[in-house]
């Protein structure tokens, strides 16, 4: 089951998705700081907070990564992060990120 954190942080990219996906695009990208196309979840923290002015909590960042980080690297592509708006493209929640409790200790 998906946990209430998650949902909210799905409910707010959902509604992000109005947004043209280039300015999406543009957003994540200033928030990339070491350009790999990927942001750690300070990251996320800042491309929320910055895009629709909503302050994640460290519980939702947490377990947002957990749940959109595919490839378990710790960090979130912007594709990750958008297959969450196109229901076709969606995943299963995948196990635990290697790292992402460490985040933000």
């Amino acid at each position: 089951a998906m946990s209430p954190e998650v949902r909210r942080v799905i409910r707010v990219l959902l509604n992000m998705a109005v947004l043209e996906r280039q300015a999406l695009s543009r957003e994540f990208a200033k928030v990339d700081s070491d350009g790999d196309g990927k942001i750690t979840p300070q990251g996320l923290q800042r491309f929320y907070k910055q895009t629709v002015g909503i302050a994640l909590t460290n519980r939702e960042v947490h377990e947002a990564v957990r749940y959109f980080d595919y490839d378990q690297d710790g960090k979130i592509s912007f594709q990750e992060l958008m297959s969450q708006t196109d229901p076709r493209k969606r995943r299963p929640r995948q196990a635990h990120a290697p790292g992402a409790e460490n985040a933000f200790q």
